[in-house]
């Protein structure tokens, strides 16, 4: 059977029809949004055989909850784009690409070989499992170090450009007015002229 989660009436609506068209709609179910807080979302996602990803947006956090908590979660390719991309990296991070399929009809096939071979399905089950133990996506520990490592350095880089900044300014502010035409009088000497006034972080010169 499909279970969705339940929109509003126009979506449902269409989406019903559509399976009645097939014969199916007997075996399409809805349910009510679940609570992320409390644990009935990824109990529901549990207790079902297969989470479908459907392309386009291509899941995020909704992903995330599935790979967490589902059996077997079988994606379909995104759009081209940042957003749409995000399903290839998040299945590759869990471990599980071969459940990343191309085309409809590569899920399609992936689905049913599995549903017709309980070995595979049981071991695609057991992988799972295994990801959830061994892969560092859900690592809190190590995602805080990452974002105060990116965060360290991006301060220390913005330290060093205005430190930067201070030496330039610090070094033109040295020179007095008087000293300014004898500079100009000596670069003019070597074919360097000055164009305009003479700023600490922009000039133009003609050679």
């Amino acid at each position: 059977d499909m279970v969705l989660v339940d929109h509003v009436k126009p979506f449902n609506i269409r989406i019903k029809a559509l399976f009645k068209a097939e014969g199916l709609e007997n075996r399409l179910w809805f349910v009510p949004y679940q609570n992320l807080h409390d644990g009935s979302l990824h109990r529901f996602i549990g207790a079902v055989d297969f989470y479908v990803n459907n392309g386009g947006y291509s899941g995020h956090t909704a992903l995330s909850d599935a790979l967490w908590s589902a059996r077997v979660v079988i994606s379909l390719p995104g759009d081209p784009t940042l957003a749409g991309m995000i399903a290839t990296d998040l299945h590759g991070a869990f471990g599980t690409p071969e459940n990343l399929c191309r085309t409809n009809a590569d899920a399609t096939e992936r689905i049913n070989r599995l549903l017709q071979s309980p070995t595979d399905y049981a071991e695609a089950c057991s992988k799972s499992e295994r990801c959830r133990r061994e892969s560092s996506m859900y690592d809190s520990a190590l995602r805080a170090r990452l974002v105060y490592a990116a965060l360290k350095k991006a301060y220390a880089s913005k330290a060093e450009e205005q430190k930067r900044r201070e030496t330039v300014g610090a070094a033109m502010s040295s020179l007095a007015e008087t000293d300014l035409p004898e500079v100009t009088d000596r670069l003019a000497a070597i074919g360097i002229k000055i164009k305009g006034p003479w700023q600490p972080d922009e000039h133009t010169v003609e050679i």
